[in-house]
């Protein structure tokens, strides 16, 4: 049964208070007064107050702090009007500054394009970054037009997508909580060029960042395996000596190339021998060399 308060603010909804449209839309998103979790009914007062208040900056604010990312089914399924009217305020807070606001922008931008251009993805990305948002369920054009229509100086698909990527770019450089998730989706983006400028070089270094910190380095620096075939810079060596005792525990043929930089890089002569045991033709070698009783002097001899 609905509380004393509860039915207090409803009524003074209904008759267009915008306060209490707005107290009660923070209700159902967040489930206050023992109220259930209701998606549609907090976007529908919400979107009420913002209309009536001319989207007040701290309206956007509260919906740009709380909107779910991801469709969660037992909060209800939200019609289209309702989340181009998220969509709108998430633009307006996010052009006023808000942190949130600008990741869940860009994370929506980068699977509408990811969509568009029919790719998957192809690097290890954490959960926060790894599915689509709620705005997702608009099309890329009804989103674009209604950017367009907020006199921001979004004119253009280009426009959108160069903010898309300022977004990630500033938050991949800010100690936030969206700084790792945006830093992963900079690198999906900059590999497939997504939002128009392709950088795989810039990507890797991002990506070598990435695996020498964090939960989720290992798959980070699994990723770039094929990158230790060519000559590593030092972010990669970073990154490689963080994890050398995930990969012995690994032991795979598919991250040979990363056996054999430890050796070569980090003289880690447990990472010569697994190497050498997978078949690495080099490690085989030079542990043959070694069996054979080699002076360490005359390996030189040998190109490896």
């Amino acid at each position: 049964m609905a509380s004393r308060e509860l039915l207090k603010i409803l009524k003074l909804a209904r008759s267009g208070d915008v306060f209490s449209q707005h107290q009660l839309g923070q209700v159902y998103l967040l489930g206050l007064e023992n109220t259930p979790v209701n998606l549609p009914n907090a976007l529908l007062w919400l979107e009420k107050a913002s209309l009536s208040s001319g989207f007040k900056k701290e309206f956007n604010d509260f919906l740009s702090s709380h909107l779910p990312l991801v469709h969660l089914p037992l909060v209800g399924q939200a019609p289209n009007s309702l989340i181009e009217f998220a969509f709108k305020s998430l633009v307006i807070a996010a052009d006023a500054g808000h942190l949130r606001a600008r990741f869940y922008l860009a994370s929506s931008l980068f699977y509408w394009l990811r969509a568009e251009n029919g790719e998957s993805t192809s690097i290890s990305i954490s959960s926060s970054a790894s599915a689509p948002t709620l705005l997702n369920s608009l099309s890329f054009s009804r989103a674009l037009e209604i950017a367009s229509s907020l006199s921001l100086g979004i004119e253009s698909r280009d426009d959108f997508l160069v903010l898309g990527q300022r977004y990630l770019e500033e938050l991949s450089d800010l100690d936030c909580e969206f700084q790792s998730s945006a830093q992963e989706l900079l690198v999906q983006a900059l590999q497939l060029g997504l939002f128009g400028q392709q950088d795989v070089l810039r990507a890797q270094k991002i990506q070598s960042h990435l695996a020498s910190s964090g939960s989720g380095g290992l798959d980070h620096l699994l990723d770039l395996a094929s990158a230790f075939e060519q000559s590593p810079d030092a972010s990669l060596m970073n990154a490689l000596s963080s994890h050398v005792a995930d990969l012995l525990r690994l032991k795979d043929v598919l991250y040979l190339p990363l056996y054999w930089a430890a050796w070569v890089h980090l003289e880690n002569e447990a990472c010569l021998e697994m190497a050498a045991e997978l078949g690495h033709a080099r490690a085989r070698l030079m542990m043959g060399l070694r069996m054979a009783r080699f002076d360490e002097r005359e390996l030189s001899e040998f190109s490896l």
